[in-house]
């Protein structure tokens, strides 16, 4: 009985976050814990300090009901089912998962069938160590080849994970980068295709520990160009405002190192801006416009736009200035190539 109730209660409990989304423990609200799940949701609950609102990701209208997303929307379908049954104790039956495994989040480059024999040698010593193409959150199909395709996702996952658990740096770049290798070579991964996309964020935050920046920044700008507007194409959506702050910030640090990236014609401190002013734009509907959040985004761009003033000697002429910015632009996007993995 005390287990039943431990459940219960932990399956009514919201994550404690900060406004940049690092999770800090569990938090139970009588309001919020009756917000109803859907993977397409409506809204997201965002803290900031002792505050929490609820923030709409689309036009909800009146009478409509509210829902926000217990698990990661951007996994596939059958994960999200098997979370949503192990944690929350419910079989999904929203719009979304009404769709079966048939949207943009469960689609392979390839087809199982088409597997080449290395990639199926690869998935068959992974069946005969490990039980993961049985596991209902890595299911593809029933074909032998699906259930090839259904180990080597499970082993992408499982590495997501193990990687999540290291404590030194240095390990989890290692590990992270097995893993995306894992899907890079299988032929089988979009790069927005969940852990592959989810592995990208960890690499990032742990090659910034590391001081790896440049290659910090050539990860981010291949998240910035392919990923971010896919899996969150609503603009203010949390997890792109967050994403972009942080390559903004980035950027903000190689503009004042004087070797820079290395790539003639790139101006970072006009790309840090360009990436800052997209977050202020976003940050009022994704965080709330007193939060602390955007009032620090706020002032980080006054203050790029101070420095801009005086390093061309006054106020910058607008028509050089975005024509400048396109140019900046056009070089971000094609920063987005430079890394394959």
């Amino acid at each position: 009985m005390i287990f039943a109730d431990i459940s219960q209660v932990l399956s009514n409990s919201l994550t404690l976050i900060t406004p940049s989304l690092d999770p800090l423990g569990l938090i139970l609200d009588p309001t919020l814990g009756k917000i109803n799940h859907s993977c397409d949701p409506n809204a997201f609950v965002m803290m900031d300090g002792a505050s929490i609102s609820l923030r709409v990701l689309k036009p909800i209208k009146k009478g409509e009901e509210v829902f926000i997303s217990y698990v990661d929307a951007s996994n596939p379908y059958h994960r999200r089912r098997a979370e949503l049954q192990s944690r929350w104790f419910f079989k999904c039956e929203c719009s979304k998962c009404q769709n079966g495994a048939t949207l943009d989040e469960d689609k392979w480059v390839r087809e199982p069938r088409t597997l080449p024999k290395k990639v199926k040698d690869v998935a068959d010593a992974i069946i005969t160590r490990e039980n993961l193409a049985q596991d209902p959150a890595n299911y593809v199909g029933e074909s032998q080849d699906e259930r090839r395709v259904a180990a080597i996702q499970g082993k992408a996952f499982a590495e997501y994970e193990e990687a999540q658990s290291m404590q030194q740096p240095e390990q989890v770049v290692a590990k992270i980068e097995d893993a995306m290798r894992l899907c890079h070579e299988s032929g089988l991964w979009p790069v927005y295709r969940q852990p592959y996309a989810a592995l990208r964020d960890d690499l990032i935050v742990n090659l910034l520990s590391v001081c790896n920046y440049p290659i910090a920044w050539a990860q981010c700008a291949k998240r910035y160009k392919y990923i971010l507007s896919k899996l969150y194409p609503v603009p203010f959506h949390p997890v792109r405002v967050i994403q972009t702050w942080q390559m903004a910030v980035l950027a903000v640090y190689l503009a004042g190192d004087p070797e820079g990236i290395g790539a003639p014609g790139v101006n970072m401190g006009l790309i840090a801006m360009m990436l800052v002013k997209q977050v202020l734009d976003a940050s009022s509907m994704s965080h709330g416009a007193n939060s602390a959040f955007a009032k620090s985004v706020k002032n980080k761009a006054e203050e790029m736009v101070e420095e801009l003033k005086r390093s061309l000697g006054g106020d910058p002429n607008t028509e050089v200035m975005n024509r400048e910015l396109e140019v900046q632009r056009d070089m971000l996007m094609e920063m987005g190539d430079w890394i394959k993995l």
